[in-house]
């Protein structure tokens, strides 16, 4: 039986960007997921399949989408979405359930490409797949874009779990820190299966100083 993941989506921003998102989920040709999807009405979710769930509600923080994803989860991994992003091409979850199962993981950051005026920009080296190891965390961090935002990556619930009250209080970059300190084989995919819009001004997070305690 393959693995299911929870698809987790905060539907803000413009309606556009928020189908574009959603139709890059329900294109893709691994079907074992879920689509949890939180909203406070200000954009339509005009979508009918069984593995879309709509919850109204208004989050204050991404730590309290966490606890709220978590807690309605019943898959084996989740996967956190910004309304402006989405899922680069059909196989996106096919590559990222085959990557895991090849490196034996249990947390996935993925190689992450920029989308602007309908264009594709990959600022980010495609090295290889690499297991993330305490020696290399802080280079991968300074190289990879995706150590810097909570969308695009696949997170084993376990982990999730065992981060207790810090789910929900932690800073993102801190909290990637932290999953990859508890997961037993983190690893960075080369392949780019995000896709990060940097429309209207949005830029990626600039990437906070760390230190690596165990």
């Amino acid at each position: 039986m393959e693995a299911k993941i929870s698809l987790v989506l905060l539907a803000n921003g413009s309606q556009a960007a928020l189908d574009r998102c959603l139709d890059s989920c329900f294109r893709q040709s691994y079907s074992e997921f879920e689509l949890l999807v939180f909203t406070d009405e200000t954009v339509q979710v005009a979508r009918e399949d069984e593995r879309l769930r709509v919850y109204e509600t208004s989050l204050a923080d991404p730590g309290a989408l966490r606890v709220a994803a978590l807690r309605r989860a019943t898959t084996d991994y989740l996967m956190f979405l910004e309304a402006d992003d989405f899922l680069v091409g059909t196989d996106a979850l096919a590559i990222f359930m085959t990557r895991l199962a090849e490196q034996q993981s249990d947390l996935a950051i993925t190689n992450l490409v920029f989308y602007k005026e309908a264009e594709l920009i990959y600022p980010f080296s495609r090295a290889k797949t690499r297991p993330i190891t305490v020696n290399n965390y802080l280079l991968c961090a300074r190289l990879y874009g995706g150590f810097r935002r909570l969308g695009g990556n696949l997170i084993a619930k376990d982990l999730l779990t065992r981060l207790g009250e810090q789910l929900g209080t932690l800073a993102t970059q801190d909290l990637y820190l932290k999953l990859c300190l508890l997961a037993k084989r983190p690893v960075y995919l080369s392949d780019a299966c995000y896709a990060y819009s940097i429309e209207n001004g949005r830029q990626l997070p600039l990437l906070v100083g760390k230190r690596i305690t165990i």
